[in-house]
């Protein structure tokens, strides 16, 4: 049975409760996160998130494309020829991006901060985005393009840290560096006002962070988003080898040898690197994008289903043959997935 997909019926209830003074008495107060919280309870009541649509043309030339170049294999290839130096680092923030934003950036504990923002804007939210590349890659365009479009379309001011990376470093020493980062922000602007967002192994760590946040008694942001995350570093679903002939851009054994020198030498299973072993019962509402041909997507099924076991809601968006990073890619399923963040964001 094709499941209802209710976000245009919310688009429309969001519209009527800014616009109807029946309906939002509490209009008047802009400042209130009571209708955001409303807004949050319908979606969890009524939003099953299938996205129904046959694979786009776009996305079926790119998986061709990704499988050319041979991308699923680069990780392991690193680890056995130990050089990562290709791609360790931070990828150019494009002209493009420069010319739309405003590029500002600081040091802490010998890494680079940025900070986009909309061009001449001074923002009141903000979003910590912590990238993705298995624990060893760096920022690459691909994220500066995308984060570029959020900070434009939403107004938000974006924090990206450059995390330190394995297997020179460890998970600790990325907490290290991005817990005190996180707590600047609450700091600066309040919890209200900061969104946690994370794509594959940084999907992975922002939902950790959160946990570690929580057990450490500091507040929560308002949201959090997960991108393909990196739910379980174990890997040890069964179901991840059944598609992994279906996801063209992330290998399983490379993203094995990259988590075993990311917890240098640690229990994988910890949550600080497995956040599925974490709790989510007192998290912010959690938003999670997959697609059915990411080695990753067993994990986030699992995640939902554990949660939905302590009483926890998940906003969880499936997409059919999507494979690993389609979320950055031009066609009409990633178009989907900004349009959405779109929404959760203003």
């Amino acid at each position: 049975m094709e499941k209802f997909n209710a976000f245009p019926f919310l688009a429309f209830a969001k519209k009527s409760l800014h616009e109807n003074p029946v309906l939002c008495p509490m209009k008047r107060y802009k400042k209130d996160i009571r209708i955001k919280g409303l807004l949050i309870i319908t979606a969890m009541l009524l939003t099953t998130n299938a996205y129904t649509q046959s694979p786009s043309f776009n996305s079926k030339f790119y998986r061709i494309a990704i499988r050319i170049k041979g991308i699923k294999n680069v990780v392991e290839k690193e680890f056995k020829n130990g050089d990562f130096s290709k791609n360790n680092k931070v990828a150019k923030i494009p002209s493009k991006v420069q010319r739309q934003c405003d590029v500002l950036h600081w040091e802490s504990k010998g890494r680079t901060i940025w900070e986009l923002r909309k061009k001449n804007t001074e923002p009141k939210k903000y979003i910590l985005y912590l990238h993705g590349g298995a624990f060893v890659h760096n920022i690459t365009t691909y994220d500066w393009q995308l984060l570029s479009r959020v900070a434009q379309h939403s107004g938000y001011g974006i924090i990206i840290p450059d995390y330190p990376l394995a297997p020179e470093h460890t998970y600790k020493d990325v907490y290290n560096m991005v817990m005190p980062v996180y707590e600047e922000l609450l700091h600066r602007v309040g919890c209200e006002n900061v969104v946690l967002m994370g794509f594959s192994a940084g999907g992975g760590l922002t939902l950790s962070l959160a946990q570690y946040a929580k057990n450490k008694s500091l507040p929560q942001p308002s949201q959090i988003i997960l991108l393909s995350p990196l739910l379980d570093a174990t890997l040890q679903n069964p179901e991840i080898a059944d598609i992994d002939s279906h996801d063209p851009y992330l290998g399983i054994e490379g993203l094995k040898k990259a988590v075993l020198a990311y917890s240098g030498g640690d229990d994988v299973s910890n949550y600080m690197i497995s956040p599925i072993n974490g709790t989510v019962e007192g998290l912010a509402p959690i938003h999670l994008f997959i697609g059915t041909h990411e080695i990753l997507m067993p994990d986030a099924k699992k995640l939902v289903a554990l949660a939905a076991r302590q009483n926890v809601h998940i906003d969880y968006h499936e997409y059919p043959e999507m494979y690993h990073a389609w979320i950055f890619l031009n066609m009409r399923e990633a178009k989907d997935v900004f349009d959405k963040l779109m929404f959760f964001l203003e």
